[in-house]
């Protein structure tokens, strides 16, 4: 390669000269080459014909002169007619075979070595061996044949007939090269000249900067209008070398004018954008303060004593307002797609907690429309990790919902696989898939795009806005992925989506959650839904079980009886609702065939809202049931408290804090100042908040609340941010700077839902943000949520004391510190693993620091222990083992 680059480049920095001479002189060379190996080869072929037509020529004549000889056997006169052929000096050797094919009689020229072995006779042929030329003729007599006669030719003749011929062509084509160099030197003029003229020309232009200067002209040909052209360009550059001229006199002043329109175009495009912002946050806030009415009377109403009737009035208004509430967010998050605003951030958070939330959204509604929904991920999924939490739940809500609105019956299966993973990314591949009407090959395209849906009828039957898989496929851009959807019509659909995250470290256990005495245990699942099915083996095989599946309740019982010899099952898993033989059916048959000591515990796995089943269940003798869609920290919690022995008073984080009685139970006589300036706002937030069993005291604005906050404490602030005389922003700047009142909660209360009006409001202090209109959990998980984290701080407050060993209560009995050091660092190991062995570490630990001065904080620990949160209790007792100087690592 390198020899090829070095000869390109020595061809290309030859002159025009010496190319036009290279280029004459090679082609005349090849043409005489060509056509010297030509005629050479003509030439040899016309010899070889000759000398192969005189040998057996001589051959012929020598048989004809030994047909006698053969006849009588007269050998001597044999070799005396092959001594004739001394008169040839080419020929080399010639012998005649009798028809016994054995030589008979020989010649060979003098000087020449006798062969050792003369070759066999062949009849009538020729041919070239050994740089020589034989031929075998057959002696005739009367048709009969005698004979073969022999002879062997050198080739003398024609190698140096070949010779001549190669220096005839040497001489005759370096006479030509002579020839072509002479008339191409003289030829190569008129070629050369034009160009060295131009190329004269060019120099003197790029030298002197002068472009009034002109190429003589070199006739008409194709250089003559290269000429031509180069002439008309240079007059075009003097042109604009003149226009540039007087332009660079005015040039400053027409910079400044078009800075100017710049700038006034940037500040229109800015005040625009403004205008924008400001009217979506306005429209925001005056379409969710008469929606908050609404939807908080409704509520409220609902929870009244009502006929069926109003009963129904009130779901249909609780219902359409809700909708129309979606429509809002959609137009509101399009609008911010739009406008630039759409950020995403990044945060701790549980995978599993996510599609926990999911489950108990969609509850309702799949058990309501008679359909499955499955939502699992997985094993080797990490629970732990970092990005928006709030904007991937907002893509599957979308797609979920979009799949139970156009699905009549069957399922929607959400699925999280790993894509791809690292040590700190993971890419997650989410798939939500349906039985649904489908979507047409030719529809699938646009739909992405905004107001979009499958076609004209699909707005008025299904309703939407359109906006929603827009919004999905850009937050998912945003995230670092992509979205696309597999669909055929009538079969249902499939949106597969990719999200990256970062890894938050604990996040790749193999056997998440459950302790030792789970793992291992046989289990059957019992379930006519195949996604049902494969969820549930798939989750249970990664916790360690040992499990199969079963189609319905015949397999189920078929394949108990076949196993009772051998490796018992231990546990099963038993739908409630299955054609031909239904889960309590299956049940009575199983108590009547297998033998009380062989008796799996059963479970029974019932669809959202079918209390009465449940109650039926109870009845029967079955040992629990499980609610479908499943929830993982439901089914943690039931194995734990079936084979670990705990007793299942510790319910999963999802049931304590996301039930609307257990939140009602948490905060029941809680102490609440309301901030609100809207009367029915007022009103609204006033029911809810005493439904919840707390005490409200309400205030008009910001001013009220501080002078209030002066005489009187309270366990948390709802503050609304748009007010008179003090806006709560305002008003929350000036809590924080006072000291009793630097933790006191204080959650935004207000129809604002932009990013920019959150982020004001937790920059002035406050601990969370509740968007109008009220949602009764939401509201309620947002003031417990805030006093656990002040609850948190005050813990932290304890550890320190605890640490510079002042008393807090009980004794002042000292701590076995050997021991403490080892139970501290059992127990972190325990919850890094999230081992359910964390419970027996705990009360050990409880066991030891009763009556001292950690008492509280290892309580706090077993508080949060106590909701499956083993994040949060390994990362307070990260901090406890700070404060005491225990090295965790």
């Amino acid at each position: 390669m390198r020899d090829r680059y070095s000869w390109m480049l020595f061809l290309h920095n030859l002159s025009i000269k010496q190319k036009i001479i290279l280029l004459i002189t090679l082609t005349t060379g090849v043409a005489m080459l060509v056509a010297g190996l030509f005629l050479l080869l003509y030439d040899q072929h016309v010899v070889r014909r000759n000398m192969v037509r005189n040998l057996f020529i001589q051959a012929e004549i020598v048989g004809s002169n030994s047909t006698a000889a053969l006849s009588f056997g007269d050998k001597a006169a044999a070799e005396e007619t092959l001594a004739a052929l001394q008169a040839e000096p080419h020929i080399i050797a010639a012998g005649i075979y009798p028809k016994s094919g054995k030589i008979f009689a020989r010649y060979i020229r003098g000087g020449i070595e006798q062969p050792s072995i003369w070759p066999v006779p062949v009849p009538e042929t020729s041919r070239f061996v050994n740089d020589s030329l034989e031929v075998f003729r057959r002696i005739n007599l009367n048709d009969e044949n005698l004979g073969t006669v022999y002879i062997r030719s050198d080739l003398t003749e024609l190698h140096n007939r070949l010779i001549r011929f190669c220096l005839t062509l040497a001489a005759v084509s370096m006479l030509a090269l002579s020839i072509a160099f002479f008339i191409s030197g003289r030829l190569r003029q008129a070629i050369t000249n034009p160009i060295v003229n131009l190329v004269r020309t060019i120099g003197t232009v790029i030298k002197k900067k002068d472009y009034s200067v002109r190429a003589e002209s070199a006739g008409n040909d194709e250089l003559g209008q290269l000429i031509v052209g180069f002439n008309k360009m240079l007059s075009v550059i003097q042109d604009r070398d003149t226009k540039l001229a007087l332009h660079r006199d005015h040039l400053e002043e027409m910079v400044a004018e078009r800075t100017l329109k710049l700038q006034n175009a940037k500040d229109e495009a800015e005040r625009a954008n403004r205008v924008k912002s400001e009217f979506l946050a306005n429209m925001s806030h005056e379409i969710r303060t008469p929606m908050n009415a609404i939807v908080g009377m409704a509520e409220l109403s609902r929870q009244q004593p009502v006929s069926e009737q109003v009963r129904q009035y009130l779901e249909i208004i609780s219902s359409s307002s809700h909708s129309l509430l979606g429509i809002i967010n959609d137009i509101l998050d399009f609008s911010k797609v739009e406008a630039g605003m759409l950020d995403i951030e990044k945060t701790d958070f549980q995978l599993d907690d996510l599609l926990d939330s999911l489950t108990d959204l969609f509850c309702d509604l799949s058990s309501s429309a008679k359909i499955e929904v499955v939502i699992s991920a997985d094993s080797n999924v990490p629970t732990g990790l970092r990005g928006d939490p709030l904007r991937l739940r907002q893509i599957l809500v979308n797609l979920i919902s979009n799949s139970l609105k156009f699905t009549e019956s069957g399922e929607v299966v959400v699925r999280a696989r790993v894509k791809s993973k690292d040590n700190k990314l993971v890419e997650l591949l989410f798939s939500v898939t349906d039985t649904g009407i489908g979507i047409e090959e030719g529809k699938i395209a646009g739909l992405f795009d905004p107001f979009t849906q499958a076609d004209g009828s699909t707005t008025r039957k299904y309703g939407g806005t359109g906006l929603g898989l827009t919004i999905c496929k850009r937050l998912v851009m945003m995230m670092g992925g992509d979205i696309r959807v597999e669909s055929e019509p009538g079969r249902g659909s499939t949106f597969f989506f990719t999200a990256m995250f970062e890894v938050a470290g604990y996040g790749y256990d193999d056997f998440r959650y459950l302790s030792a005495a789970v793992r291992g245990r046989r289990a059957l699942i019992v379930d006519d839904n195949r996604a049902v099915r494969e969820m549930l083996t798939d989750l249970l095989q990664s916790y360690g079980l040992r499990v199969n599946a079963a189609i319905g309740g015949l397999d189920c019982l078929a394949e108990l009886e076949s196993e009772q010899d051998r490796d018992a099952y231990e546990l099963v898993l038993l739908d409630r609702q299955m054609p031909e033989v239904d889960g309590q059916q299956t049940f009575r048959r199983m108590k009547e065939n297998i033998a009380v000591e062989k008796m799996p515990i059963v479970f029974m796995l019932t669809s959202c809202g079918m209390e009465n089943d449940i109650m039926e269940v109870e009845r029967a003798g079955i040992k629990g049931f499980l609610r479908k869609p499943l929830k993982r920290s439901q089914l943690i919690e039931l194995l734990e408290a079936t084979f670990a022995g705990y007793d299942g008073s510790a319910r999963s984080m999802d049931e304590k804090w996301d039930g609307l009685e257990n939140l009602k139970k948490q905060l029941a006589g809680c102490s609440i100042l309301l901030v609100e300036d809207n009367s029915i706002n007022r009103q609204v937030a006033e029911e809810v908040l005493r439904s919840g069993g707390m005490d409200v005291v309400s205030v008009h604005n910001g001013r009220q609340a501080l002078d209030i906050l002066d005489v009187k404490s309270f366990d948390a602030v709802l503050m609304d941010v748009q007010m008179p005389e003090m806006d709560g922003i305002e008003a929350t700047r000036i809590i924080r700077q006072k000291e009793n009142l630097a933790d006191l909660p204080i959650i935004a209360l207000t129809a604002h839902a932009m990013k920019k009006d959150r982020d004001a409001c937790l920059a002035a202090g406050m601990n969370d943000y509740v968007v109008k209109p009220l949602d009764s959990i939401e509201l309620f998980k947002a003031i417990a949520g805030s006093r656990k984290k002040t609850s948190e701080k005050e813990a932290a407050a304890l550890v320190v004391q605890a640490a510079a060993g002042e008393k807090m209560s009980g004794s002042d009995a000292p701590l076995n510190r050997q021991k403490l050091e080892s139970l501290i660092r059992k127990l972190h190991g325990y919850l890094a693993r999230n081992e359910f062995a964390a419970h027996g570490c705990l009360e050990e630990l409880q066991v030891l620091t009763a009556d001292s001065a950690l008492e509280e904080q290892v309580e706090f620990l077993g508080r949060y222990l106590n909701r499956f949160d083993f994040s949060g209790t390994r990362k307070m007792l990260e901090m406890i083992a700070d404060q005491l100087g225990i090295d965790l690592d």
